[in-house]
């Protein structure tokens, strides 16, 4: 971050320096003027510096009485307001140019005067004793005094030999040694040259034997070196003795299919502690580039290498190594800054105990200047409870508490001020510093940030690599190939500034007409920037990359019964920090149920009395708990996954287990659904004096609710956008309330649509169909009135329908014989058919009838057979309602507590004239289908059957429908998986 100085606090430093002149016996000359010119040029601009240079002068030659005592006392002052004025990092630069000052001044006559003078200041600017003792010795060459060799950093010339004592930076063609002791404390250098090349320091001349200051931003230049940026020697100095990572990208490339976008062959080369931006326009393939290099897309051509391993052929286990940090938050908003950190270790660092896990997370979060608000939530957009810097820094931090190797950051400074901004990266550069690689997309950052990166990669347009290298360097390397020369505003590179931005104005810079106006035609397209920087590579990235044993991988992932206990416990945190959201899903199932049920009492108009049998409302009551149910398991349901998107994308990256966190879910939305399927049944049966089926009522409409909550995850899960999600929901509802059976009788339908004989199969693939249908079927048939009696009202029934209805036919049919000519073998077949079905119906008739030895052409015959089965099913008639009687006797049970009339019609489709359909030669019941069994095998059937058949085996039919939605919700949940797996792809 830019410093400024206060004039007071200039004018204060160089009356500091002219008192520590006063003791020392060399008189004004230019030397003597160059170390105050030195320390100026490095804080105010040069007009500025040549103004303070005069004022300097004038106060030397005019102040010709030298009073010691004064002088002193005088220091004392100057230190006293300096100390109050600048910043730490400023107190070291002030002190080093000082002593460096005064080592010039020093001789045996003033030498502990001037020794005494320099206590005096490290200490009244609070400075390190043992950092100031180190520099003291660096200045003075005393090397083998320092206490922190491991801070010494030589550069040379050294492809022969290295320097045994201490860290070597290798330069070609440098003559000479340009020593380097690192001051961590203000992350600077102090640096003297021993040698005879002419070095520049920013623009500004080297010379021998004198000590200088490198900052941040800062470049050491020469005629026949390479330059020697500062960020060079940091990252040599932080990655020394460390866990060395190199990643190696060999033109790897990815073109979308119709299309020339994506990115084109690229290829570079990064190493421990280095932080490179990506930078491009819009459309440019930063985010491309990006996700190719952390695995998330699959190159057409080209390999990544991490440390000589082929990243394609070993991906399972070098993203371990890997840390991701998409441009949308990976955090839960619900929870707190500590919450969101603490799951993600646990999820991530199953080799740490739980408090070892709370420890580096409080490590982290304190490392992150996060601390202070570990406790509060993380909020959202809309409602921001932490600041923008913060929540990046949070997702930072997620992966952090892995310990990756390589950390991606797409657009880390995205909506983030400017202060905000510059906090990340600096963050992110000190992260590199630690021995990792770190990979930034970014679009223009300000000139603080910029020269924070080691390493700079531009994207041209679709895609096309045109520059990789130091960042200060980039705007020379345009230049060079426009042949263009240095303005006024490159000056400005020797006090660190830089324009991101004139570096891409330069890359697209247009030609001139004739006119000598600007046209749309740039000098240079994209393919012959890339040609350069192909060109360009060929010429410097010889070596290949060794292969060096990998650090070791500290991501471990819990086991599936861990991460599933894990997801429980982050769902339920999350879930239950909005009080809102608690208090309504607690109470909706109540409110609903009650302002149903008293909605739906029905009572007498007259008397006012209220008797269950009377009540017309009952069928609409099942209708609406069936339709409440799918809408309270869709509402609850439909947003789960999407929330979790950004998570899951990253905790695919972790091979977490899917399964894990889909039975999870489901065990959360199958609790709510248990708990407002019961309270519902039980307030809304309690009011309406449904009495003795609450198990029934609460099993169907409990596995209802669930089918449809992994409908809502399928479509939480198909869809990006919330609104997406419930635009939806109306159009997945409408089917179901209109197929339901309450109010659509597909009898009475297009003709297309209709079927006969069963349930068209279009009904048949809706949950409410079942659902409706097995609630009825429990109602009428399990009620303690009916229930008793219940088969031999069935049997009954049929006995109805064969006498009033069937043998009717027949013997019309039979009379039919003797008179038709060309239907005579219909008439055969239809009588066949009759007696075949009532053989199958009712079994016993196999000891009366054989129907291999009937003729069924013969009228006499089939008359007497008829007469013999109207006997046979009267007989039975009589001795069925006998029983029925009976039974209803001893149960004294009263009728209307139990038995429903409206909902009796509605099963038994009383309202209905139709009793039967012809169909070539069949006869199709239509009576009573609610007493009627179908003989299909597959589990066919009409509306309301008492029965299902599946194959010989005979189910009740709510049974049988609640198998049918478990076997829905089979399909569902393997589809959510399916999605889910997606993920780790």
């Amino acid at each position: 971050m830019e410093v400024f100085y206060k004039s007071n606090t200039i004018i204060n430093i160089i009356e500091l320096f002219k008192a520590f002149s006063q003791f020392g016996n060399k008189k004004l000359n230019s030397i003597n003027i160059s170390y105050i010119d030195s320390y100026l040029a490095s804080i105010v601009s040069n007009k500025t510096r040549l103004e303070y240079l005069d004022y300097y002068k004038f106060q030397v030659e005019t102040d010709l009485v030298v009073n010691k005592e004064h002088i002193i006392t005088d220091i004392q002052e100057k230190l006293q307001n300096i100390h109050l004025e600048l910043g730490y990092e400023q107190k070291y630069r002030l002190y080093i140019s000082l002593f460096d000052f005064s080592y010039f001044l020093e001789d045996d006559t003033n030498k502990s005067k001037i020794q005494s003078l320099l206590e005096q200041t490290y200490t009244m600017l609070h400075l390190n004793r043992n950092v100031i003792r180190d520099i003291e010795c660096f200045c003075r060459n005393d090397i083998d005094l320092i206490q922190k060799k491991e801070n010494i950093l030589v550069v040379g010339n050294f492809k022969r030999i290295k320097p045994k004592s201490f860290s070597s930076f290798h330069c070609n063609f440098l003559n000479g040694n340009i020593y380097t002791y690192y001051i961590e404390q203000i992350n600077a250098f102090i640096i003297q040259y021993f040698g005879s090349d002419n070095l520049t320091l920013n623009n500004l001349p080297i010379f021998p034997n004198r000590t200088y200051q490198l900052f941040l931003g800062n470049i050491i230049e020469g005629e026949n070196i390479k330059p020697i940026f500062f960020n060079d020697l940091v990252n040599e100095i932080h990655t020394n003795n460390k866990n060395q990572i190199f990643l190696n990208v060999k033109g790897i490339s990815k073109i979308f299919k119709k299309t020339n976008l994506g990115i084109h062959p690229a290829t570079f080369n990064l190493y421990s502690g280095e932080l490179l931006a990506i930078m491009g326009g819009s459309g440019s393939g930063k985010t491309t580039l990006l996700n190719l290099l952390c695995g998330n897309l699959i190159p057409d051509s080209g390999q990544i290498f991490i440390n000589g391993l082929d990243f394609g052929r070993n991906k399972k286990e070098l993203r371990k190594h890997i840390g991701f940090v998409p441009q949308d938050d990976l955090l839960i908003e619900e929870l707190t800054v500590y919450q969101n950190l603490l799951f993600n270790t646990k999820l991530c660092r199953d080799d740490l105990n739980l408090k070892e896990q709370i420890e580096t997370c409080l490590s982290t979060l304190k490392g992150l200047d996060l601390l202070h608000i570990k406790n509060l939530k993380v909020g959202n957009a809309l409602n921001q409870v932490i600041s923008g810097g913060q929540r990046k820094r949070l997702n930072i931090a997620i992966e952090l508490v892995r310990n990756p190797s390589i950390i991606y950051l797409d657009e880390p400074t995205s909506g983030l001020s400017s202060s905000d901004a510059f906090s990340v990266i600096n963050l992110l550069k000190r992260i590199s510093l630690s021995g990792k690689i770190v990979i930034v997309n970014i679009h223009q950052p300000s000139s603080d940030i910029f020269h924070l990166f080691d390493k700079l990669l531009i994207l041209d347009k679709m895609g096309y690599t045109a520059y990789f290298g130091n960042p200060v360097w980039a705007s020379k390397h345009f230049k060079k190939h426009l042949n263009f020369e240095d303005t006024p505003i490159d000056d400005s590179i020797k006090f660190g500034h830089y324009s991101p931005e004139r570096i891409i104005n330069l890359m697209e810079y247009k030609t001139r007409d004739n006119d000598g106006n600007l046209t749309d035609k740039r000098i240079y397209s994209e393919k012959q920037w890339n040609n350069i920087f192909l060109s360009d590579h060929k010429k410097n990235d010889s070596v290949e990359i060794p292969k060096i044993e990998l650090p070791e991988a500290q991501t471990q992932k819990p086991s599936s019964i861990k991460q599933f206990l894990i997801f429980i416990s982050r769902n339920f945190r999350t879930r239950t920090t909005d009080k809102l959201y608690v208090l309504l899903l607690l109470l909706s199932s109540p409110v609903l149920a009650l302002m149903m049920s008293v909605f739906l009492k029905s009572t007498d108009i007259e008397t006012h009395e209220y008797w269950f049998i009377n009540n017309d409302n009952i069928p609409t009551y099942l209708f609406i708990s069936v339709i409440i149910s799918i809408f309270q398991g869709l509402v609850t349901s439909s947003g789960e996954i999407y929330r979790d998107l950004s998570l899951l994308k990253r905790e695919a990256l972790l091979d977490l287990n899917p399964f894990a966190y889909l039975n999870s879910k489901l065990l959360y939305l199958f609790s709510i659904n248990a708990y407002q399927t019961a309270i519902y049944v039980l307030v809304a049966n309690s009011i309406l004096e449904i009495k003795g089926l609450f198990s029934y009522y609460f099993l169907v409409l409990w596995v209802t609710s669930n089918t449809s909550s992994l409908i809502g995850l399928y479509i939480s899960s198909r869809f990006r956008s919330i609104l997406s999600i419930y635009i939806t929901i109306p159009f997945i509802l409408i089917p179901k309330i209109l197929l339901a059976g309450a109010i659509l009788n597909f009898d009475k339908i297009h003709h297309s649509l209709a079927s006969k004989e069963n349930v068209p199969i279009y009904a048949n693939l809706t949950v409410s169909r079942w659902a409706y249908e097995g609630l009825v079927n429990i109602q009428f048939a399990k009620n303690e009135y009916e229930s008793q009696v219940y088969d031999n009202l069935i049997l009954k029934s049929s006995i109805q329908y064969q006498l009033y209805f069937v043998l009717p036919i027949l013997k019309t049919e039979t009379n039919n014989l003797n008179k038709t000519i060309n239907d005579k073998e219909k008439n055969i077949n239809i009588i066949r058919n009759i007696f075949s079905n009532l053989i199958n119906e009712f079994p016993t008739l196999k000891k009366n009838i054989s129907i291999k030895d009937i003729d069924f052409s013969n009228p006499d015959i089939i008359k007497t057979l008829t007469i013999k089965t109207e006997q046979w099913l009267k007989k039975i008639q009589q001795i069925n309602n006998a029983r029925i009687d009976e039974i209803r006797v001893n149960a004294n049970i009263d009728k209307r507590k139990y038995y429903n009339r409206q909902l009796a019609e509605f099963a038994m489709n009383s309202n209905n004239y139709i009793n039967y359909l012809r169909s070539n030669e069949s006869i199709i019941r239509k009576y009573q289908p609610c007493f009627f069994v179908s003989q299909n095998k597959f589990g066919r059937s009409h509306y309301y059957a008492p029965y299902k058949n599946i194959g010989d085996l005979r189910i009740e039919t709510w049974i049988y429908n609640i198998y049918i939605l478990l076997i829905y919700s089979s399909l569902l949940y393997t589809l959510v998986l399916f999605r889910l797996l997606k993920f780790k792809k």
